[in-house]
């Protein structure tokens, strides 16, 4: 750049909002908190965070990852039966990324409640439930369900098909 053309420039710094500063705003927009929470961890700023949580079938995503990661780590056959009966035959499955970051936000709260950061937990709303199941695994436990679950992303990003995606998903995180 000229030198001319930059001393006649001012910089102008655009700083993101902070998590708080969204998770505050959306709420006295009045989203639900419980959407707010995971959609602030989805998007970048409020415009992105509010495209995710109007998305059709959001809430219904949320309630089949909460319903799947209560599942998939003890009871295998109840999962499979939820990825077909919630998941493929409600035609959610155009949302499998959705899904599986949330779940990957599911698995990192178990780190979280572990690590005593409760605070910074997504799915708030289901702490009593965590707080029961969280340590019955080590965090390298929930670190290779993170990474299961980031693997089967990356699988539907190659045109694998969703719903064979997930069920291989949930094969590897019953093996542990």
């Amino acid at each position: 750049m000229l030198p001319t053309i930059a001393s006649r420039t001012q910089p102008v710094p655009f700083l993101p909002y902070s998590p708080k500063e969204m998770l505050e705003q959306l709420a006295q927009e009045g989203y639900p908190a419980a959407h707010v929470r995971a959609a602030v961890h989805l998007a970048s700023g409020l415009d992105g965070c509010r495209a995710v949580i109007e998305q059709i079938g959001f809430a219904e995503i949320r309630n089949v990852v909460i319903q799947l990661g209560k599942e998939s780590t003890s009871r295998f056959t109840a999962g499979m039966v939820t990825v077909q009966q919630r998941l493929i035959k409600a035609d959610l499955g155009s949302s499998s990324q959705l899904l599986l970051s949330l779940l990957v936000l599911w698995f990192r709260d178990m780190i979280h409640y572990q690590a005593g950061r409760s605070e910074q937990m997504v799915f708030i709303d289901q702490l009593d439930w965590i707080s029961q199941h969280a340590y019955t695994k080590p965090a390298a436990y929930w670190v290779s369900c993170m990474e299961h679950a980031m693997e089967a992303a990356g699988k539907i990003k190659a045109n694998v098909a969703p719903q064979l995606a997930i069920e291989q998903l949930l094969v590897r995180l019953q093996e542990g």
